[in-house]
């Protein structure tokens, strides 16, 4: 199967055939604005990543590699290289992941758009330190049904699951 097409814009990645664009977000992938259809930046690189995207960049209609596309976009997000492995070790197990500003809402198998989502994702790096009020303040903020799993990428690039919820603390 041929991958679909991606141009990388100055904005993002867009996908500019309707129909392939429905494909991906009948998948959990991206979100229209308007009429046009854009991937967010773990979306565009686990796309890249498992073949089903090639991204062209818009300047010079050139296929971008995973690494080219990530030397893009870590001048605007440093901390994208760890939200991907998180991303794409959930997405590989199955689950369907809505990408939020610090945090990742997982829905189980078979759940998407047709229940809320099962957990809210925090990753944090090892290295990085995080309050507990800081994660008090998140737990207080979900959604009733939603839990909270903090996802640790160490040194390695590998990620670890915790569970956490207020008794924890």
């Amino acid at each position: 199967m041929e991958p679909i097409v991606g141009v990388y814009t100055g904005e993002g990645v867009v996908v500019p055939v309707e129909g392939e664009a429905d494909s991906l977000l009948q998948g959990g992938f991206g979100y229209r604005r308007g009429r046009t259809h854009f991937l967010r930046s773990v979306e565009a690189l686990f796309l890249v990543d498992r073949g089903r995207v090639q991204v062209l960049d818009e300047a010079t209609r050139q296929p971008l590699s995973l690494k080219d596309l990530l030397d893009k976009f870590i001048p605007g997000d440093p901390e994208v290289w760890n939200r991907f492995l998180v991303y794409r070790d959930l997405r590989i197990r199955g689950y369907v992941v809505e990408v939020g500003e610090k945090g990742l809402l997982v829905y189980e198998r078979g759940e998407y758009r047709k229940k809320p989502p099962s957990y809210w994702v925090r990753i944090i790096d090892e290295g990085r330190p995080i309050s507990t009020g800081e994660l008090l303040d998140e737990l207080a903020n979900l959604g009733e049904g939603v839990s909270l799993k903090l996802a640790v990428v160490d040194r390695r690039g590998e990620v670890v699951y915790y569970s956490a919820d207020g008794k924890d603390f």
